[in-house]
């Protein structure tokens, strides 16, 4: 009669240490994310563990396995649909469910390009910060100087990053690099304000060292500017009137996938002149008038397409005080430049294509002083990118060129600048072409820490040098508001003498 409860006894203990086992933590969940209506599978949509760094997309079948815990949670989205959490239990495998989004217009979401090196970035710098922060002027450069990384000695836009020279430090639009990136520039570079306007810009990154070997042309900061890539749901006008300038905004759609955000501001010197006669009594005269075209195009959830156009007229003249000479002293530039970036999502990778033109010629005058200088760049380049849980890797080549023609005649002594003076006469071309290729991948090692690493090669044409540029990164992050990271390497860049020629 005794064995009954014993045997009984023995089943309980088997099935309880079955349950124990089974309730480990499973170290990796594979799951199937599918659309709650159909139960079709959704391939490429976005899982990721929130408070984490990494994350995967879902295969051809909307299968994934992710690295994770027990108590973690996951968030599961998809283009068109509702984005859901869930907390994962002690069950290895997941079906996640996601209903359709219900506002039609909603139903393009566009997936923002994965910055491999993103980890490793020091600040990040969203649109409102720079509108709320009084030392940015609303200038997303500017905004750059409020960080504690920032040395730059004057309130120009020519950024300096830990003591570095503006020319070190690298400025990325849309992934094109800008090589003049500031209005009412001086022969030597120097500029007062950026020429990118902040109702465009979605967030600056700031790398204030070692910046990541995707980005070519930078031996030290950079900082890098993306667009917007939000259709808007409805029409947006804006117009503005200030002492010193005008201008006028808008975005809408042009159909279900496309928008156009349109720009332009007009500067004049007539009224604030007139209010400050004795603080601007030197400043004869100032004016710049701009336009800026951003076009987006989504054909598909995973396909992007944009095109961003700005030109702009200015000019500057204030009266010149010299022993041997008293007149005015102009300087005027046109400048135009046009960014293309196409980018193509699979299920765990990235094509990108990105495509940079700029053109510019600049004159400064003031009695003997004639100097005139163009500019022409081109930028191309090819990525690839295959990102998954635990690893991600991205390769590409690049095609750097630039231009630059001088012609002038300037005062043969800088203590005799009159008409009177003898004078001197030059003339100038430079060129550099500069076809990179590059490879960066990382790791992550632990929940908490990832490592970095890259390489970039040039392929020497003309004059260059042959180089190899490396670097490695590590980053900790013991909570949500602390980042460690640890970086080095070494870099090379190509740039035109302008100061030389000044």
């Amino acid at each position: 009669m005794t064995r009954w409860p014993c045997l009984i006894l023995l089943i309980f203990l088997a099935v309880a240490i079955t349950h124990r086992a089974d309730a480990q933590p499973c170290g990796s969940y594979a799951g199937v994310v599918t659309d709650a209506g159909t139960g079709e599978a959704l391939p490429g949509a976005n899982v990721l563990v929130l408070g984490k760094p990494g994350g995967t997309s879902t295969g051809v079948a909307g299968d994934f396995v992710i690295h994770a815990s027990v108590g973690d949670t996951l968030r599961a989205s998809f283009s068109g649909f509702t984005p859901q959490l869930v907390t994962l239990s002690d069950s290895c495998t997941l079906v996640i469910r996601l209903a359709p989004a219900s506002d039609e217009l909603q139903t393009v979401v566009i997936q923002s390009e994965k910055l491999i090196a993103e980890e490793f970035t020091i600040r990040k710098i969203r649109r409102l910060d720079i509108y709320n922060n009084p030392s940015a002027k609303a200038d997303p450069i500017l905004a750059v100087n409020a960080t504690p990384s920032a040395t730059t000695t004057d309130e120009s836009a020519n950024i300096s990053l830990r003591g570095s020279t503006p020319a070190e430090t690298g400025i990325f639009f849309n992934n094109v690099p800008i090589n003049d990136a500031v209005r009412y520039g001086q022969l030597n570079g120097i500029g007062t304000f950026s020429i990118f306007n902040t109702a465009l810009v979605n967030q600056v990154q700031v790398y204030p060292g070692n910046p990541p070997l995707e980005y070519g042309g930078t031996t030290s900061g950079m900082i890098s500017l993306t667009t917007d890539e939000t259709l808007p749901d409805r029409p947006t006008n804006t117009v503005s009137f200030t002492l010193a300038s005008f201008g006028a905004y808008t975005a809408r759609r042009t159909g279900k996938r496309s928008a156009l955000t349109a720009f332009s501001n007009y500067q004049p010197s007539t009224f604030i002149k007139a209010l400050n006669p004795k603080a601007l009594e030197r400043i004869t005269n100032f004016e710049s008038i701009d336009l800026g075209l951003h076009y987006m195009l989504a054909p598909s959830t995973s396909t992007l397409v944009k095109v961003f156009t700005y030109g702009i007229r200015e000019s500057y003249q204030y009266f010149y005080k010299h022993p041997t000479y008293q007149g005015n002293f102009t300087q005027a530039k046109n400048r135009m430049y046009t960014v293309i970036n196409f980018r193509k999502r699979f299920a765990r990778s990235e094509f990108t294509v990105n495509n940079g033109f700029s053109f510019s010629y600049a004159n400064y005058f003031s009695g003997p002083l004639d100097v005139n200088l163009w500019q022409r760049d081109f930028f191309g380049a090819v990525n690839y990118q295959h990102f998954g849980g635990r690893a991600e890797f991205k390769g590409g080549l690049t095609y750097d060129t630039r231009f630059a023609r001088y012609q002038g005649q300037f005062p043969a002594y800088p203590h005799a600048f009159g008409e009177a003076y003898p004078t001197d006469s030059a003339s100038s071309a430079q060129r550099y072409q500069v076809p990179e290729a590059y490879a960066y991948g990382k790791y992550f090692l632990a929940p908490r820490v990832t490592i970095g690493g890259g390489l970039r090669k040039n392929v020497v044409v003309g004059d260059t040098r042959d180089y190899l540029s490396y670097q490695l990164n590590v980053s900790y992050r013991p909570s949500k508001y602390v980042t460690i990271n640890l970086s080095g390497g070494r870099y090379n860049k190509y740039q035109l003498p302008q100061d030389e020629q000044a």
